[in-house]
């Protein structure tokens, strides 16, 4: 439900609707309502209501968990362990409870929580957006009451002035500057996919970072459930945080290495010649679509091999009487059917992260052949860890 479902529904809906999973959030809906209660939605609320220091505005910390999560996940094996998934989901909303009595705007949305800043990631290839539609109107706007709010709204609950943010990357389409725009101007629209990887106005290293590390856990991932990477989940704890951990590191490695060394090579030489980490900060974005549909091949593997226990999970969600009658889980789709969604998810991740790299390539005055290479490289060891 959670490992499956769950996170495979959000990859699914994400090119489509962005962070629509941020708007619905268990954890921050728990934690706004004691901070601020429903039937006041316009008062200060609870709390210190502090602003998140200047100097620690970046995602570093959403590595570090994100990190940190998916080696506990793979370690304890909780996605085969009820209790220790419900832990966890416990603790994520005790952390956010915390961060929304201390800071305000859901700064632990914005700069920690990894689900919501994977998602902002791919994001960036949605065919969705809330935009402006003039901003020179917005700027002389004197209230900016889409950023402090009105009687109509509460304003961007996670501090974005709608005049200026050109990503999806934290607005999570909530649409709180278009109840409170007194102008009238914001406006949800749709876009061709991926419009911000072709224009993406402010590359960051820890989001590059993270992009990396999204494909290269998902390599891990996957490599876990196949039946021959079962020695990733030994009987002894000690033996599991060892190898998942292994597993974890040696993925992010390999990706970093092949990504950097195509890097490196597609710099052309002279006194023009491109800098390192910014063409690698720059050029990681392009990495996104691959990465999304990977997952999204990954996740429906899943589905498809275990589907069929959905509908006892759905009649008995905190166990009973069929929980130990279950069995193994039937296959919803044959292994056939499953490779070939995963080839053409594969395929179609490769070639519109080719696309989106070769732009960025040419704007860099880059080669294209070893980043293109780069990426039919991990393409074919995504198809080779997602082989039934």
């Amino acid at each position: 439900m959670t490992w499956t479902i769950w996170w495979g529904a959000i990859v699914l809906v994400t090119p489509v609707l962005g962070k629509a999973w941020c708007y619905v959030c268990p954890w921050d809906a728990i934690a706004g309502w004691i901070q601020r209660p429903a039937w006041r939605p316009t008062a200060p609320g609870r709390g210190l209501r502090l602003r998140w220091p200047k100097r620690l505005r970046h995602i570093w910390w959403t590595v570090a968990l994100f990190t940190l999560l998916t080696g506990i996940e793979a370690g304890l094996s909780l996605d085969r362990t009820p209790r220790g998934t419900a832990a966890v989901g416990i603790a994520m909303l005790l952390v956010t409870i915390g961060f929304a009595l201390v800071f305000e705007r859901r700064a632990f949305c914005r700069y920690v929580c990894p689900p919501g800043n994977v998602t902002g990631l791919f994001a960036l290839c949605g065919a969705v957006e809330v935009r402006t539609m003039d901003a020179e109107v917005c700027m002389a706007c004197r209230t900016k009451d889409c950023y402090h709010g009105n009687q109509w709204g509460v304003g961007c609950p996670t501090d974005l002035f709608p005049a200026s943010f050109t990503e999806n990357t934290f607005c999570i389409n909530c649409l709180e500057c278009v109840k409170t725009c007194p102008m009238d101007v914001m406006s949800v629209r749709a876009r061709p996919f991926g419009a911000d990887l072709v224009e993406h106005r402010d590359p960051r290293l820890d989001e590059a970072v993270l992009a990396l590390f999204v494909l290269a856990f998902t390599f891990a991932g996957a490599l876990r459930a196949r039946p021959a990477g079962e020695w990733l989940s030994p009987g002894t704890p000690a033996g599991g945080w060892l190898a998942s951990g292994g597993a974890i590191f040696g993925a992010a490695a390999a990706v970093g290495a092949v990504f950097a060394g195509a890097v490196a090579l597609a710099r052309p030489g002279g006194p023009e010649r491109t800098r390192f980490w910014p063409a690698v900060t720059r050029l990681a974005y392009g990495l996104l679509p691959l990465a999304l549909l990977f997952t999204l091949a990954h996740h429906l593997g899943t589905l498809g091999r275990e589907g069929a226990s959905l509908g006892p999970s759905l009649r008995h969600p905190l166990g009973g009487p069929a929980e130990g009658a279950a069995g193994p889980p039937a296959p919803l789709f044959s292994p056939l059917a499953l490779w070939l969604a995963a080839i053409l998810l594969v395929a179609a991740g490769a070639a519109w992260s080719a696309r989106a790299t070769e732009r960025q390539a040419r704007a860099l005055a880059l080669r294209r052949l070893p980043l293109a290479a780069a990426i039919v490289l991990f393409a074919l060891a995504a198809l080779w860890v997602l082989t039934p």
